[in-house]
């Protein structure tokens, strides 16, 4: 059983049932595939381990069912993210706070091009919809899934509002030129090339394509990551980095404040 099958199965529920339910049913298929899959487990306690030395090596309490909390977070946060095109959701992206949008502005009014960065991190399918919302141009990097069936379903969704999908390296370059926020998301690099990444964690690589794309467009590399607080989505718009440590550094500080927002698994 692979998560992407998890994933797909958690698609059709939480596009056909009412919010609520949705989120229980998600985070009931998230914990049941976590204790059926040792091998998941494992991984996300060596990432704890990555990030968190100092806590997990004396076995402290909160980290021994840490998985448990990972599922229930990432049951809501899957449970929302796939509501895209619902009213109440439409209403979420309104209300939307963005701390460092004059980062962009700034940028782009210089005539300035812009790569963003993110990771699979809190409300991550919902930060190109944020910033399409409010009428930016959007282009978002796909790498290949090993789930064709729930590639196409993911795509459909994912590109239905407003936001370019693409998995071809000419379409983002012509992107960038046009003046899109082109955006990847670094932390999946199982089935691609990666950068070593030890500021973010040891033993983490991160997407190489964002950094080898700025270097030849001459681009700004601007760190962006979104989670809910307080029913609020928040926009965190850093100010950009100049290096794949810089940028893991930034990562590594998020993750840690809050960690059940990140995906601990399918990075190895």
């Amino acid at each position: 059983m692979r998560h992407v099958s998890i994933l797909a199965i958690s698609l059709g529920l939480t596009r056909a049932l009412p919010d609520e339910l949705a989120t229980w049913a998600c985070r009931a298929l998230l914990l049941l595939y976590l204790f059926v899959t040792p091998g998941v487990r494992r991984e996300i306690a060596l990432n704890l381990h990555r990030l968190f030395p100092e806590l997990s090596a004396n076995g402290h309490h909160s980290f021994r069912l840490f998985w448990m909390r990972q599922a229930w977070r990432l049951g809501a946060n899957l449970a929302l993210m796939v509501r895209i095109g619902r009213p109440a959701l439409n209403k979420l992206l309104d209300n939307a706070v963005i701390n460092g949008e004059n980062i962009v502005e700034q940028i782009m009014l210089q005539k300035g091009r812009v790569v963003v960065l993110s990771l699979h991190y809190g409300l991550w399918e919902l930060l190109p919809q944020v910033f399409a919302h409010r009428g930016y141009p959007v282009c978002v990097g796909m790498g290949e899934l090993r789930d064709r069936a729930f590639a196409e379903r993911l795509m459909e969704l994912r590109g239905s509002h407003s936001v370019t999908m693409t998995e071809s390296l000419a379409d983002m370059r012509q992107a960038v030129r046009k003046g899109s926020l082109v955006g990847f998301v670094l932390d999946n690099t199982s089935r691609t090339r990666g950068l070593a990444c030890d500021a973010f964690a040891p033993g983490l690589s991160v997407l190489r394509t964002p950094f080898a794309l700025a270097r030849a467009e001459q681009a700004q590399l601007v760190p962006m990551f979104i989670y809910q607080d307080r029913n609020v989505l928040r926009v965190e718009v850093q100010a950009p980095v100049a290096s794949e440590q810089e940028f893991g550094l930034r990562a590594r500080e998020l993750v840690r404040r809050r960690p059940e927002d990140w995906v601990f698994w399918g990075k190895n």
